[in-house]
């Protein structure tokens, strides 16, 4: 067999993690070719795996010597170098690895986390955005970018960092436990203290007639500034949808929310008038791009949606949990109403509630995602009401609609078209109540609507749907 085939054949060994096989093979052709590049590379990566890294230092310096075009073999000396702590060589070595290959994605990660490792994070943080400008699915070097930010004390960057390695790899425990630990602020000083709560609520509304008016009176006098961010035009540009084999134009006009806002005369409401043609990280932009140029910068931002509708008790007890245990984010749990007012939704553990975000420890906002929050937040003992399966037959028609329409267009999961008529408008607690979920094949996550005691409904609703009920 040809020395190049064998080489083959032991590196496949290698890789497969047959290391005797290897071994075996690599030392055979050194015993007749001692000066084989290709041998020694793999002689010294079989002698890093063993654990001897004067041995594998020895034959991986002695091939680059040999062969110095061999991007693989600086690389791998960088490694071992890094092993033994040898980080300023290390570094050396990565370098000449990324000259003979610029796109070595793997050669600028490392070399990044020497960097690190040297106390040199700006230089490490810039080898990371090389690589996953090189590889933007590269989820390790996002999660090493946000411990790099973690070190320098940016909690905001290193939370988006984290998130970013999660959506790329969903199982990645270290991500997780990073973002953990960011989320829950450990091992940082706070940049302020809370001796004011200067509280902001933030709306996104796009429709939301039917609560808005309780949602905001719900939270007025616990809060200092209330932002109504609304719109007329679905991201994405959606203006219609196939329905029933129809095409269905989508109104100029879904509602009068806006209307009725401006009806409160709240000195502390600022509607703005915002279109953004994505759904990712709205939030993000309403508190970075507008909210924090232009007011002062709160210690405490909850965001809420327009159906979100809080008890007097649970509001209060929100805030006060919050700054007691001094997160950077958290949500509530919630109550998913269902129509009528009387049944509620059993509980879904993933679903996020009213999203706190404590700002004294940030200079800005991550990456908020779709649902307003980030992908890891502990929840508080509190509750709000979501009341989004409880509005009207008109505003339910066109978030059916509209929902439809927006999963054609992200390709999410399809929202079942016949759910609106046959699940919702149809519903029967005695006779149609069994796999509620509007997604196709999801069915069964909502087995049922479960009845809910008018009593234990906000103040607010009582007094404007059950006035009876005192």
């Amino acid at each position: 067999m040809e020395t190049s085939e064998l080489i083959r054949s032991a590196f496949e060994y290698y890789q497969s993690g047959k290391f005797e096989e290897a071994a075996n093979i690599s030392g055979e052709i050194l015993k007749v070719q001692p000066d084989n590049a290709e041998a020694l590379h793999l002689s010294g990566l079989i002698f890093y795996k063993r654990g001897d890294l004067d041995l594998a230092l020895k034959n991986i310096s002695k091939s680059v010597k040999l062969n110095p075009n061999d991007a693989d073999a600086y690389y791998d000396l960088g490694n071992v170098l890094q092993e033994k702590g040898q980080r300023i060589r290390a570094i050396t070595n990565y370098k000449k690895a990324i000259k003979l290959n610029p796109n070595y994605v793997e050669a600028y990660n490392n070399m990044g986390i020497a960097l690190q490792d040297n106390l040199q994070i700006d230089k490490a943080i810039k080898c990371y955005k090389k690589a996953v400008k090189i590889d933007p699915a590269y989820a390790e070097v996002f999660n090493n970018l946000g411990v790099a930010f973690q070190e320098k004390g940016q909690l905001d960057e290193a939370m988006t960092h984290f998130q970013k390695a999660l959506l790329l790899k969903p199982g990645y425990s270290n991500a997780y436990n990073n973002l953990v630990e960011a989320v829950q602020g450990k091992g940082y000083e706070k940049k302020e203290t809370f001796k004011k709560h200067n509280i902001y609520a933030v709306y996104r509304g796009f429709y939301g007639e039917d609560f808005i008016l309780e949602s905001i009176k719900s939270i007025h006098d616990h809060v200092d500034k209330i932002f109504v961010f609304w719109d007329r035009t679905p991201s994405g540009k959606i203006t219609k949808c196939i329905y029933k084999n129809e095409t269905i134009k989508f109104p100029k006009k879904f509602d009068n929310g806006v209307e009725k806002i401006k009806g409160l005369n709240s000195p502390k409401i600022e509607l703005i008038y915002d279109h953004q043609d994505t759904g990712d990280n709205q939030l993000t932009h309403f508190v970075n791009d507008v909210i924090l140029p232009k007011y002062e910068k709160p210690s405490i931002i909850v965001f809420l949606e327009v159906d979100h509708v809080f008890r007097n008790d649970q509001i209060k007890k929100s805030i006060d949990e919050f700054v007691e245990e001094d997160y950077v984010f958290a949500t509530t749990n919630q109550v998913e109403v269902w129509r009528g007012l009387r049944h509620i939704l059993p509980e879904r553990p993933n679903k996020v509630g009213a999203v706190f975000c404590n700002l004294s420890k940030l200079d800005k906002i991550p990456a908020t995602l779709r649902h307003g929050g980030i992908l890891v937040m502990p929840k508080l003992s509190s509750y709000v009401h979501n009341f989004s399966f409880a509005v009207s037959e008109k505003v339910m028609y066109w978030k059916h609609l509209l929902s439809i329409a927006c999963s054609e267009k992200s390709g999410d999961a399809p929202t079942s078209e016949n759910w609106f008529e046959e699940k919702w408008l149809k519903w029967n607690y005695e006779l149609n109540n069994k796999n509620l979920d509007y997604f196709e094949g999801n069915e069964n996550k909502i087995p049922e609507a479960i009845p809910y005691a008018i009593q234990e409904l906000p103040e607010l609703i009582k007094e404007k749907h059950f006035p009876e009920q005192g």
